[in-house]
């Protein structure tokens, strides 16, 4: 009876471990999908950020590129104003495209020495600048004194219209029209080109003068 009695003991201790050997499986293996499917949540999320991403930079590049065709249309469509292109300086309102004049060609060296810096809002350098902080500091090495703020900088400038931009001037943007309201500025470098420090998270860039849209405004320190 002993026998029989230890017998059926171990049966049952051999089942009890099978079943506690399974348990521990089927929670690893549970584990493992769980994880697995974390994983692929995961992936699915990079890769829909990844898209989404890669739609706004089409979006910009796609309006970047229509207002440059705008503005090429605009151009050619007004003889009074010049092509960027256009190297004649006989004529009226006629200038070298890329002609840096009088104090402009100490600011411009300036800010080109600046390339590649981050944006820091506020900055006025060294190590980094905001908009209205690189015009301020570019022309302050011609001389001339402007407001770390870029509504300020137009109010401080004289002007001007598109036909009578030359390398050194300032370019503007507003949302709504208003001077008051400017809320961003580049210099001007010629061939259509500005250089400026567009935003958080960027640096201090040569870009097509409508990387921000067609400008409102125009003006020579």
């Amino acid at each position: 009876v002993r026998a029989a009695h230890d017998a059926a003991s171990a049966k049952v201790a051999e089942q009890q471990d099978r079943v506690r050997e399974f348990t521990g499986r089927q929670d690893t293996l549970l584990a493992q999908l769980a994880a697995a499917r974390s994983t692929s949540v995961e992936l699915e999320r990079r890769r829909q950020e990844g898209l989404a991403e890669l739609a706004r930079q089409h979006a910009e590049d796609e309006a970047r590129r229509r207002a440059e065709e705008e503005q090429d249309r605009y151009v050619q469509a007004r003889p009074g104003i010049p092509d960027a292109s256009s190297t004649s300086s006989g004529g009226k309102g006629d200038r070298p495209a890329t002609a840096e004049r009088g104090g402009a060609a100490a600011a411009i060296a300036f800010a080109k020495a600046q390339l590649g810096k981050p944006y820091i809002w506020g900055g006025e350098g060294p190590q980094g600048y905001d908009c209205s902080g690189l015009v301020m500091q570019a022309w302050r090495r011609a001389g001339v004194e402007l407001t770390h703020f870029a509504a300020t900088q137009y109010a401080e400038s004289r002007p001007v219209s598109y036909a009578e931009l030359r390398p050194g001037d300032l370019i503007f943007w507003t949302e709504t029209a208003r001077a008051e309201d400017i809320h961003h500025v580049a210099m001007y470098l010629g061939d259509r080109l500005m250089i400026h420090a567009p935003r958080t998270g960027d640096v201090i860039r040569v870009s097509s003068m409508f990387y921000m849209g067609t400008p409102d405004f125009y003006a020579r320190p």
